[in-house]
């Protein structure tokens, strides 16, 4: 995810690898009081792929926290856990 912040509004892209074809994320929001609070979509879906990440920002620089969205497959609303660090991202995975 690459981030660049104006003051408190915060503009950011990611590109996910995972799948084929590549998808092209935008996001847009706020970064306050060490929250950042984004809304997001597909680029090759915009107004039909969207979701909301909530982020808090810990003592080890980590951006930690949940992105929400409805899933198209199953329209199930799904929350994921995600982690940020300078220089890459990860998925993280409850405990079973």
């Amino acid at each position: 995810m690459q981030i660049r912040q104006f003051g408190t509004r915060v503009r950011a892209t990611a590109t996910r690898t995972s799948s084929t074809p590549h998808r092209h994320f935008k996001y847009t929001g706020e970064f306050l009081a060490g929250q950042l609070v984004l809304t997001w979509e597909d680029r090759q879906a915009e107004g039909y792929m969207m979701g909301a990440m909530v982020l808090r920002l810990t003592a080890q620089g980590e951006l930690k926290g949940k992105t929400t969205y409805v899933a198209v497959d199953s329209a199930n609303v799904v929350s994921d856990d995600r982690t940020y660090w300078r220089g890459g991202s990860r998925q993280t995975v409850p405990a079973a």
